[in-house]
């Protein structure tokens, strides 16, 4: 036997009958106890019946886009013979001028490239410090800190003058004379590797 709260729960179901069984002889032995019930079950029919009718004339959305993908076909195929405005027929002579414009810039772009030597390393802070003696490759861990790094090239006066490479290679001068400092740089436990460059 269901009480009350069920039965409000169940009544949408029992109106389009989409219970089973026995939730459906539940709920008919509970509406020959209850017949105030009955107008809740009619007034529910009303609303299920009247919003049927009201599907049934309204017109399908789908039919409205595909009359839409109709018209859009249509009115594509007409303007498909015409040519976009950028092919027209255009007396203008600025495309002239901006397309001269663009082969100086790719020329002159390939000149600078072309002469940049990358044996000239500057340093990457951005100072002015003079370096001297040979480029050095170096490599660190994996698991070194920025910070380790930083402190490392600080502690033995070296300057990263290019780099990190995709592998993890940077390339490193020197901004003191003294031959200590790279046999410091070279025993170091967070190298992976020190090479000449």
């Amino acid at each position: 036997m269901i009480d009350k709260q069920q039965f409000e729960l169940l009544l949408p179901w029992y109106v389009n009958n989409t219970l089973d069984e026995k939730q459906h002889s539940s709920m008919d032995a509970y509406l020959k106890d209850h017949p105030e019930l009955e107008g809740k079950i009619q007034e529910l029919n009303t609303i299920k019946t009247s919003y049927v009718q009201h599907i049934e004339k309204s017109v399908n959305p789908s039919e409205f886009a595909l009359a839409r993908l109709h018209k859009r076909m249509s009115d594509g195929e007409q303007t498909r013979s015409q040519k976009p405005p950028y092919l027209q027929q255009n007396n203008s002579k600025w495309w002239k001028v901006g397309m001269a414009a663009s082969l100086f810039l790719l020329a002159s772009q390939s000149f600078v490239m072309m002469n940049n030597n990358k044996n000239d390393y500057q340093v990457l802070s951005g100072s002015h410090l003079s370096t001297t003696g040979e480029t050095w490759q170096i490599r660190f861990k994996e698991n070194v800190t920025e910070f380790q790094m930083r402190q490392l090239l600080q502690n033995t006066k070296f300057v990263i003058v290019d780099g990190p490479s995709l592998i993890g290679v940077y390339h490193i001068k020197t901004v003191s004379s003294d031959p200590l400092l790279l046999a410091k740089l070279q025993s170091s436990s967070l190298l992976e590797d020190v090479n000449k460059d």
